[in-house]
């Protein structure tokens, strides 16, 4: 454990897609919960897939490192709460169904 935190501590560049990939993949998180780092191993699961490597490395550094701030969110937002459906309408064309 204290091996793989020493990573995001130094930085170094010739293993950081190795990294992201390797947590990407879900293998670091298996490898956390074998360990006993269950808590720890839902936050790797939880950083969005989606971000840029970068992003995704500094999320999942601060993590690692215990950095992380109240400020961090690994929750991927609910946009069924940030739209407001006030009419709908179906309509069929030559091109199918339209809403």
């Amino acid at each position: 454990m204290e091996q793989l935190r020493s990573y995001f501590e130094e930085t170094i560049d010739s293993i950081f897609y190795d990294i992201i990939d390797y947590a990407r993949s879900g293998d670091m998180s298996s490898w956390l919960r074998e360990k006993g780092e269950s808590d720890l191993a839902d936050k790797v699961d939880s950083i969005d897939e989606n971000l840029g490597d970068s992003e995704y490395f500094s999320r999942l550094s601060a993590l690692m490192t215990g950095k992380e701030t109240a400020s961090d969110s690994f929750e991927k937002p609910d946009f069924s709460k940030c739209f407001q459906v006030e009419e709908a309408r179906l309509e069929e064309s030559s091109g199918g169904m339209k809403v």
